[in-house]
């Protein structure tokens, strides 16, 4: 297990060092169709639910537009880097030690009993401010 996680932290270290770039004008053109469609999504949505009945349509065409969008974002400067930082979160959440069922059960009582002591003591200071209060104005 360990060498499987040596072995993919080369391997994203590399790919990192590996990243292309692509030149400014290609990346801007991107961003720029990006926008443009992105735009062509919000006002064809807004077309279709002023004349059409049909939002399963405007659903699956929402849905195909954002992965269409996803795609080309991928292909920039930035989204390459963000692709980058997707892969190596997954495999931090890989190293991770999650807690057992357990653990988690035992945690959330704590928690709920100190939110619970804590309610109650707020409360009890709120009556008692309330009623200094009350002995002060009458």
């Amino acid at each position: 297990m360990k060498d499987s996680v040596t072995k993919k932290v080369w391997t994203t270290t590399t790919k990192k060092a590996d990243m292309r770039q692509i030149s400014s004008a290609n990346n801007k053109m991107l961003w720029l169709l990006m926008v443009i469609i992105a735009a062509v999504i919000v006002f064809s949505s807004m077309y279709f639910s002023l004349f059409t009945e049909s939002s399963a349509l405007m659903a699956v065409l929402i849905i195909v537009g954002i992965v269409v969008l996803l795609a080309i974002g991928k292909q920039t400067n930035q989204g390459a880097k963000g692709w980058q930082f997707v892969l190596e979160a997954r495999l931090e959440m890989r190293k991770v030690v999650w807690p057992t069922r357990q653990e988690t059960i035992n945690s959330t009582l704590i928690v709920l009993a100190i939110v619970a002591v804590a309610s109650v003591i707020i409360y009890f200071v709120g009556m008692l401010f309330m009623h200094l209060i009350q002995a002060i104005l009458s």
